[in-house]
C-alpha cells in the first residue's frame, strides 16, 4: 500500500478462497486498542506469566513385565507448591478469560476489529463492508484475518501471536494450569 511518505509491503494470505492482502496498521489505529488492551490487561497477565515454576513434577521409570513382554512404565505426579498459589494462579486464569471474553464481545471492540480489517486490508473491503463483514463473516474466517493482521503486524504484537493458541487450545497453558490446581485442591473448588 503506498502512501504520501512511504510504501509498504504486506503479506497475502488465503482466507476462505480468497487471497487477501494485509498490511501493517497506523499508529493512529493502534493507539484506539489501547483501551481494549488495558481491558483485556488480566489475560494478557495470565498470558505471560510463566508457570513453569508452580508445580513439582516428581517421575519415577519401572519396567513391568507381562507375559513375554516387558514394558518400560513411567509414572508422572504433578502437584501445586502450594494451595494457595494454586488459587491465586486459578482465580488469575479465571479473570483473565472473563476479562478477553468481556473485552471481546463489547460493542465497542466489534467496531473496532471491523476498522482494523478494513484498514488493513484496503484492497478487499471499504468501509460500506462494515455491517456485513461484522454480521456475515463465520468465526473461522474472522479468527484467519486476525491472525494474518498479527502477523503483518508483528513487530507491534510482538509474541502474542506465538503465545494465543497454545494458551487458547484444550491442551495448552489453561488446561495445564487447571489440572495442577485440581491436583493440589482434590475435588475442592478454591474459594473466590
Amino acid at each position: 500500500m503506498n502512501n504520501k511518505f512511504w510504501n509498504q509491503q504486506g503479506i497475502t494470505k488465503d482466507i476462505g478462497g480468497k487471497f487477501i492482502t494485509f498490511y501493517p496498521l497506523p499508529i493512529g489505529m493502534l493507539m484506539r486498542l489501547k483501551n481494549t488492551c488495558k481491558e483485556a490487561a488480566p489475560f494478557m497477565a495470565m498470558c505471560f506469566t510463566d508457570t513453569a515454576k508452580d508445580v513439582k513434577v516428581d517421575s519415577t521409570s519401572s519396567v513391568k513385565t507381562e507375559g513375554e513382554g516387558v514394558y518400560p512404565v513411567t509414572n508422572t505426579v504433578t502437584e501445586a507448591l502450594s494451595p494457595s498459589l494454586a488459587t491465586f494462579r486459578f482465580q488469575q486464569k479465571e479473570r483473565g478469560i472473563a476479562s478477553l471474553i468481556e473485552t471481546l464481545f463489547s460493542e465497542g471492540t466489534k467496531d473496532l476489529l471491523a476498522d482494523i480489517i478494513i484498514y488493513s486490508a484496503p484492497e478487499t473491503f471499504t468501509k460500506d463492508d462494515k455491517e456485513l463483514l461484522l454480521e456475515g463473516t463465520p468465526l473461522p474466517i474472522f479468527i484467519e484475518m486476525g491472525a494474518a493482521i498479527l502477523e503483518a503486524n508483528k513487530g507491534a504484537f510482538a509474541g502474542l501471536g506465538e503465545h494465543l493458541p497454545r494458551l487458547l487450545s484444550r491442551n495448552g497453558a489453561l488446561a495445564d494450569g487447571v489440572e495442577a490446581v485440581k491436583g493440589s485442591l482434590g475435588k475442592n473448588q478454591p474459594e473466590k
